[in-house]
């Protein structure tokens, strides 16, 4: 089940409507994988990468095309996600942000690759380029994580 953090639910309605779907769901299927939303980037990835191509090498560094990874939301919902899993033996978080954005940083292109299509949809070439990153991630989920403390969230 995919989320996104800017859908605007707080913490707790993100961690009780997740587990009322997975009590619908939990007896007619084996594993659930809860995805947290990717990380966006604060513009336009191709844009920027077509701007820094475009700049005189005088200006160089002008157009970075990165930026620090993920936001209080995006922490938030990661956070009401693992909780609400927490409560179920067959669910587990799935989180390719490390994939996307490494070392905490988010960037328009990785590896040769252009990572973003937009601002905050991954293209699928590179989805295509981190394939068995991606399964391996899937088969190293664990699910019934333990719970995350909700003490810093907004209620």
């Amino acid at each position: 089940m995919g989320s996104a953090a800017e859908y605007g639910f707080t913490p707790l309605q993100w961690q009780n409507g997740t587990q009322g779907i997975i009590d619908e769901l939990t007896e007619s299927v084996g594993k659930i994988y809860l995805i947290p939303g990717s990380y966006r980037l604060p513009f336009d990835g191709p844009g920027c990468l077509a701007r820094k191509e475009w700049q005189h090498p005088a200006l160089s560094g002008l157009y970075e095309c990165s930026t620090v990874a993920g936001s209080f939301l995006d922490e938030s919902l990661f956070t009401a996600l693992s909780n609400a899993a927490n409560e179920y033996e067959n669910v587990g978080i799935l989180d390719l942000n490390p994939l996307i954005c490494p070392d905490n940083q988010c960037a328009a292109k990785l590896g040769g690759k252009i990572v973003y299509r937009d601002y905050q949809h991954i293209a699928t070439s590179f989805v295509d380029s981190i394939s068995s990153e991606i399964i391996a991630t899937i088969e190293d989920v664990q699910f019934n994580p333990a719970p995350i403390s909700q003490e810093n969230l907004l209620p």
